[in-house]
């Protein structure tokens, strides 16, 4: 439906949901910009260009993505059961709360890139964090926290915790596995 044409968002609180069981490319919006995006069904989706959501973005059901440009979400991260997202070479960062998996699984893949958390991080039981070079930016200039709800706790890689305006607080929820922590004043 969306292979021709040109998506152009009318609303500033719009949702587009890519469901197609299957491969699936996103199609880009001539703002390069979603507001909330979801990918749903089952296959891997071509995220392309996509800059931003300027809401949430959440993938389900067995849908996988692969960021493939610098993606910044103004609001929530939710990768769920069954699904995959692997941060692309490219630096990603999310505004609002991050949860990885929702019960039973959920994969999050790390790159060479930043990754930079401005809220609450939880990683569900059974979900599966596997870290990238990059370093992963806690940011949210007050108090944040960090929860690990499996078994075998992830290594989430180099952390930074850092100045955003003002301090940033990491509260850990439970125990947390990092290769390596530098906290900024």
């Amino acid at each position: 439906v969306m292979s021709t044409g040109t998506l152009t968002p009318t609303t500033s609180a719009h949702t587009v949901e890519f469901s197609q069981a299957g491969a699936q490319t996103v199609k880009v919006p001539t703002t390069n910009s979603y507001y909330h995006l979801i990918l749903s069904g089952s296959g891997a989706k071509t995220l392309t260009s996509i800059t931003a959501t300027s809401g949430n973005f959440t993938l389900s059901g067995t849908a996988t993505a692969i960021t493939a440009a610098n993606l910044a979400i103004a609001g929530n991260l939710s990768v769920g059961d069954g699904t995959t997202l692997t941060q692309g070479a490219f630096t990603l960062s999310v505004a609002g709360t991050t949860t990885i998996g929702g019960g039973s699984t959920g994969i999050f893949v790390g790159s060479a890139s930043n990754l930079t958390l401005r809220d609450n991080v939880t990683l569900a039981v059974g979900s599966t964090w596997t870290k990238g070079a990059g370093t992963v930016i806690f940011a949210k200039g007050n108090t944040m926290s960090l929860t690990d709800n499996t078994a075998t706790k992830q290594d989430l890689g180099a952390v930074q915790v850092s100045v955003n305006t003002t301090n940033t607080t990491l509260n850990l929820g439970s125990s947390a596995t990092m290769t390596s922590l530098t906290i900024d004043t």
